[in-house]
């Protein structure tokens, strides 16, 4: 198997959280089981890692990866903001001038 497809119209999750404890379930169709345990097998090879851990390795390392792209979003709006603002500042600064020296003639 070359590629995997991920078909994520059908993707089925189950969370049940607790009061300490959370669970999620996630039903993999053909495809995505076979990706997964050439994943499985790929990650365990020399390592005494079990499925359990390494799906958690997987699931926390996507979300860190998930709140680093959120925060390089607001960053980038961040910046982007003050772009704006700099540049109607700039635009306000010269009308003021513009009516100043028209002022004085």
């Amino acid at each position: 198997m070359d590629s995997i497809k991920f078909d994520k119209e059908n993707w089925r999750f189950k969370v049940t959280e607790g009061t300490r404890r959370m669970k999620l379930y996630i039903k993999l169709n053909k495809g995505e089981t076979e990706g997964w345990q050439m994943i499985k097998e790929m990650a365990s090879q020399g390592d005494s890692i079990n499925e359990n851990e390494l799906a958690k390795v997987l699931f926390f390392r996507g979300v860190n990866v998930f709140i680093e792209d959120l925060k390089e979003a607001a960053e980038t709006a961040k910046a982007q903001e003050a772009q704006e603002a700099q540049k109607e500042q700039k635009e306000t600064s010269e009308d003021d001038s513009t009516d100043a020296t028209t002022a004085e003639a």
